[in-house]
């Protein structure tokens, strides 16, 4: 789950809380169900992490240990574990990390814009810091792309970083709002996020659209 950090205990129960409290109900409310969730996971994990993550709704993998992160390792890795697991002819990849969370629409808009041989992004998300949320538009393409592809060859959507993707691999929508991002002090990229701005923080108007797109979060009243 952390190939810089490793299985810290701290860190992990952190991590399974965010994915228990944000990850898997934006996964659970998906309008489109047809899909299968893979969660890479440290192959030292603990038997208490694994009893928690062995009863959720995905397939856990865990695959040989990554040092450092390299997208040729993670794809290569992917790969072995989507053969195993179908044998269709057409696969899409997306990505999303275990503190984060899509729109209930994502895997739907994926699905009917996405094109053989191109990556897919919704540019459109929120930025979560600790209670407040904030309205962003990625100019480039964002972690959480997709991928389409024969399955002759399944490279994944991990085999290029997202900031290496360029206009013209990638079908964009610029419409919808896709995920939300979700800055933490335990995630491995915080130093990179500090004092950074976001200035479209979300007010009450905008309640009813977050509610409408995230209704795993705002239903509780995450917002206020």
């Amino acid at each position: 789950m952390n190939p810089h950090l490793g299985i810290e205990e701290e860190w992990l129960r952190t991590r399974i809380n965010l994915l228990q409290e944000i990850t898997i109900p934006s996964i659970e409310v998906q309008t489109d169900k047809d899909f299968t969730w893979i969660l890479k996971c440290h192959p030292q994990t603990p038997s208490w992490a694994r009893k928690f993550l062995d009863s959720e709704n995905f397939i856990v993998s865990y695959a040989e240990e990554q040092h450092k992160y390299i997208n040729w390792q993670a794809a290569r890795s992917f790969s072995k574990i989507i053969r195993k697991i179908t044998e269709d002819k057409c696969i899409i990849t997306t990505r999303l990390d275990s503190d984060d969370a899509f729109s209930k629409d994502h895997i739907k808009l994926v699905k009917g814009n996405i094109q053989p041989d191109k990556f897919f992004d919704i540019r459109r998300g929120i930025v979560k810091i600790k209670n407040n949320y904030f309205l962003h538009h990625k100019n480039g393409t964002s972690q959480f792309c997709s991928f389409m592809e024969n399955s002759k060859q399944i490279k994944t959507v991990y085999y290029k970083t997202h900031p290496e993707i360029k206009e013209a691999e990638c079908i964009q929508d610029q419409i919808n709002l896709g995920w939300v991002q979700n800055h933490h002090p335990s995630n491995i990229t915080a130093h990179l996020k500090e004092g950074r701005v976001y200035p479209s923080q979300a007010t009450m108007k905008d309640w009813p659209l977050l509610e409408t797109n995230f209704p795993s979060l705002f239903k509780r009243r995450l917002f206020l």
